[in-house]
């Protein structure tokens, strides 16, 4: 696939070489689970943060998106973690994604706590992931990977990819699953996936 270097995003063969290294890890970190999830759902950091285990009916294998975990400061310039009762996108309600089953066998490798509205995925002691960390140990794990880092938005923009890929770049059907306000922001992912293909469509004339 190729972007231009201000849009470069792991490729498929990044994805794979990263979650085989998870896939490998013994004793696994939020930070591990987090980085695995984030590959196997459209979602932004700041929402993968504030996801509890009510969101999730593994009866019909979806997960519901409605809420993210930003950092704000306090009165003093402290930065502390505030969950907001809507997503970056503002859409009104929550999104339902599908889970493969790869993200199912993550969750049921975290384990369900006995309080439903805990957090899913957080540190050692119970806090919320840190993006910093989060980003510091995404670094570590490319590097045993082989593939260049690229941040934990660039997972994102993989995956919105990958989905206007599948999808034929339906534009609502990206637009919805990805949580974007504004069409033009979907638009961009697809306008990039379409001219991947056209060229290896004029690749293909020349063998």
């Amino acid at each position: 696939m190729y972007f231009p270097v201000a849009f470069s995003v792991y490729t498929n063969e990044d994805h794979e070489a990263i979650l085989k290294v998870l896939s490998e890890k013994k004793d696994k970190s939020g930070y591990d689970y987090g980085i695995e999830l984030m590959f196997c759902l459209c979602v932004r950091i700041g929402e993968l943060k504030a996801l509890r285990w009510s969101d999730i009916d593994f009866r019909n294998k979806t997960i519901s998106v409605s809420r993210e975990v930003v950092l704000r400061k306090d009165e003093n310039g402290i930065n502390h973690h505030v969950e907001l009762a809507h997503t970056k996108g503002g859409e009104k309600g929550s999104r339902i994604l599908p889970l493969s089953d790869r993200a199912i066998d993550v969750f049921k490798s975290l384990g369900m706590p006995d309080d439903l509205s805990d957090h899913i995925v957080v540190t050692s002691h119970g806090n919320p992931l840190n993006t910093g960390h989060f980003n510091d140990h995404l670094k570590a794990i490319t590097t045993e990977a082989g593939v260049p880092y690229l941040s934990s938005h660039k997972i994102r923009f993989w995956s919105v990819t990958e989905l206007a890929r599948a999808t034929g770049g339906d534009l609502q059907t990206v637009m919805c699953a990805a949580g974007h306000a504004d069409k033009n922001t979907t638009l961009h992912y697809i306008r990039a996936v379409q001219q991947d293909a056209r060229l290896d469509e004029i690749r293909s004339c020349f063998g």
